[in-house]
């Protein structure tokens, strides 16, 4: 079970010690892939402005979770977007940091670049309308709702893309933690919120941290759930033909919205 922080820095007290030089290290590692932003799983949908999970509506669209990993993920969608018509990208890469995204050749067959840095599709104007880029720069997280911190290591996790126009929110708190608390997202209990914008039609997706984890048991639990994501974050988009084969899921309600 989760426990605000009992003293100290509001990040973890004496029983996270152990895991101290490894949290810096995340953090950092945080810190530098935020610093790109100018801002097979089971996605969290974001469509029509509110949070839904496999075909159930996340109440008063806000979530409590752990986000264990996150990625940033470049990609690319062929003519107008249509939140209706299931769509694989033409083009897509991940990377730990901004230097380190490229497409990977077992997963995208032509690629417009090598690498992202240097892709005519990543460069200002390339888009079809505007003067935007032709490539979205996002981020893929994976999370646990909170009400899984029983069972860290058989939880479920879930995904989220985060969009562009959120992505600015997204990099201010991950680099909020790391200076305030030198800590990773996974530090911490997230609320993760869609926010309707004020001065103009749309909405966005904001990040507010809850309290900091202080259980050595669900740091542990964690860190075990940490070294699986990791290792598979980057999965590839399914091939057009498997897209629309694939049955609908059941519905049911996000694993993890704690009432």
């Amino acid at each position: 079970m989760a426990t605000k922080t009992k003293g100290g820095n509001g990040a973890g007290g004496t029983a996270l010690q152990k895991w101290e030089a490894k949290l810096v290290e995340m953090a950092k590692q945080s810190k530098k892939a935020a610093a790109a932003i100018g801002g097979g799983g089971n996605f969290i949908s974001l469509k029509g402005g509110h949070l839904s999970f496999q075909g159930a509506v996340i109440p008063g669209d806000k979530m409590k979770v752990v986000i264990v990993d996150w990625i940033l993920h470049n990609v690319i969608f062929e003519g107008a977007y249509d939140e209706e018509a299931i769509q694989a990208p033409v083009c897509y890469a991940f990377g730990r940091t901004k230097e380190e995204l490229h497409p990977d050749p077992e997963l995208v067959a032509e690629p417009f670049n090598s690498t992202c840095s240097g892709c005519p599709k990543n460069e200002w104007g390339s888009a079809d309308v505007g003067r935007g880029k032709a490539c979205a720069e996002t981020a893929r997280l994976a999370l646990i709702a909170e009400k899984d911190f029983g069972e860290i290591e058989s939880a479920e996790e879930a995904y989220l893309k985060v969009p562009v126009t959120s992505m600015a929110f997204w990099g201010g708190y991950v680099r909020e933690l790391e200076a305030v608390y030198h800590r990773p997202p996974l530090a911490f209990i997230t609320e993760v919120s869609i926010v309707p914008q004020q001065k103009q039609p749309g909405w966005h997706l904001e990040f507010k941290m809850v309290e900091a984890i202080d259980d050595e048991d669900t740091f542990t639990g964690l860190m075990k759930k940490y070294d699986v994501i990791s290792s598979k974050i980057a999965f590839g988009y399914p091939k057009m033909e498997e897209a629309t084969a694939k049955p609908a899921p059941a519905k049911k309600p996000l694993a993890g919205r704690r009432r």
